[in-house]
C-alpha cells in the first residue's frame, strides 16, 4: 500500500507528519509526503490521500481523489479534548460515514471525562442558535462561494468581485437564518433568532455581517452560558452540535449524514426543530458518542499505528 500525505511542512504540523508516517510505517505501509500548498491534481499512484481539515486545498484534494475512486483520511481536531491532543481520523469523507456501525466499548469515552447524563430543558429556554461556519468550511461543503472568493485572512481584505460582501459562511447563513426566523414566526412562539459565529469570523477587519432578524453572539460570550437558555441549536456539521447535543439542548442538523455526525439522532426539519424538537434519549447519545470516540486518537495512537489498524476497515 503506498500512500501520499498531502500536509504543509511548517513547524506547527511537522510532529503531526512524523508521527502519521510512523503509525503507517507500523504496518508497513509506504508514505510520501507532498506540501500541500503545491497541490494541483490527484496522483492515481496512490492507495489513499491523507489532507488535513478543511483547508483551501482541502477541497480540491477531496473532490479530485473520489473523483478517480482514490480513498481519502481527512485528519482534524476530535470531537472531545479539543486542545490538539486528539486528532480526528475520517474514511471517506469529512465525518465517518461508518459511524452508527463503530463497534467500541464506552471506557474509552468514560477515560475522556465525557458524561452522558442531561438535564430536561429549562421552560426559559428562548434562543434558537444558528452555530456558524467558517469561509473555509463553507467553501469545502459547497454551501455558497467559491475557492476564488475565499476570504483572505493574512490581507484582511474581501476580494475584488465581491461587491456586496457576503463571503461564503454568510451566504449559507443568510440562508438557513432565513428558514429559522419563517418557522419561528409561524410557530408563535416567543423565541429569539441568535447567530453564533464561528470563531475565525471576528478576524475579519473590514466587515462583520449579521443576517437580518437576528442578533449576534459577542465572542465574549461563553458557548455554555449561550447553550444554557438555547431552545434548539442548528447546524450544519459543527461540532457545536455534539456540545449542544450533551448539555441537552435539541440540535438541528442543516447537513446530512456525511457532515453530521449525529444527523439520524436529531431534528432534520427546521418546523419540527421549532414546533416540537426532539432529542435523542441519553442511551442513543452515549452510543453514538462512545462511537466517535473511537474515531479520534492521541498522537501516540497514531504512531504506534493503533489509529490506523482501527480505522483502515473502512477503506472500501
Amino acid at each position: 500500500m503506498k500512500v501520499i500525505l498531502y500536509m504543509t511542512a511548517t513547524q506547527r504540523e511537522k510532529h503531526l507528519i512524523d508521527t502519521v508516517r510512523a503509525g503507517f510505517k507500523r504496518h508497513g505501509v509506504e508514505t510520501k509526503f507532498f506540501e500541500v500548498k503545491q497541490y494541483q491534481k490527484a496522483d492515481p499512484h496512490f492507495d489513499l490521500a491523507v489532507f488535513v481539515g478543511v483547508r483551501r486545498k482541502s477541497a480540491r484534494i477531496y473532490r479530485h481523489s473520489r473523483a478517480i475512486n482514490q480513498p481519502t483520511l481527512m485528519i482534524d481536531k476530535g470531537y472531545f479534548r479539543r486542545d490538539l491532543s486528539f486528532h480526528r481520523f475520517s474514511i471517506n469523507g469529512p465525518q465517518p460515514y461508518y459511524v452508527t456501525q463503530v463497534q467500541g466499548d464506552r471506557n474509552r469515552l468514560r477515560e475522556l471525562g465525557v458524561k452522558v447524563a442531561y438535564k430536561p430543558q429549562p421552560p426559559a429556554a428562548n434562543k434558537v442558535v444558528y452555530a456558524g461556519a467558517s469561509d473555509k468550511y463553507s467553501i469545502f461543503h459547497s454551501l455558497g462561494g467559491s475557492e476564488e472568493t475565499l476570504w483572505d485572512s493574512n490581507a484582511g481584505l474581501y476580494p475584488e468581485g465581491s461587491p456586496d460582501k457576503l463571503m461564503a459562511a454568510d451566504t449559507y447563513t443568510t440562508e438557513v437564518c432565513s428558514k429559522l426566523h419563517d418557522a419561528i414566526t409561524k410557530s408563535g412562539k416567543d423565541l429569539k433568532l441568535v447567530y453564533r459565529p464561528q470563531p475565525s469570523w471576528w478576524q475579519r477587519k473590514e466587515f462583520h455581517y449579521c443576517p437580518p432578524n437576528a442578533t449576534i453572539s459577542l465572542p465574549d460570550e461563553r458557548f455554555g452560558d449561550v447553550l444554557s437558555s438555547c431552545y434548539c441549536l442548528a447546524t450544519h456539521g459543527s461540532n457545536a452540535g455534539v456540545e449542544a447535543a450533551l448539555a441537552g439542548v435539541p440540535v438541528l442538523s442543516t447537513g446530512d449524514p456525511t457532515t453530521n455526525p449525529l444527523h439520524d439522532l436529531v431534528n432534520t426539519s427546521f418546523d419540527e426543530a421549532i414546533n416540537a424538537p426532539k432529542r435523542p434519549t441519553e442511551a442513543e447519545l452515549e452510543k453514538r458518542l462512545a462511537a466517535l470516540a473511537w474515531c479520534q486518537f492521541k498522537y501516540d495512537e497514531i504512531s504506534n499505528g493503533f489509529a490506523w489498524d482501527t480505522v483502515k476497515q473502512w477503506v472500501k
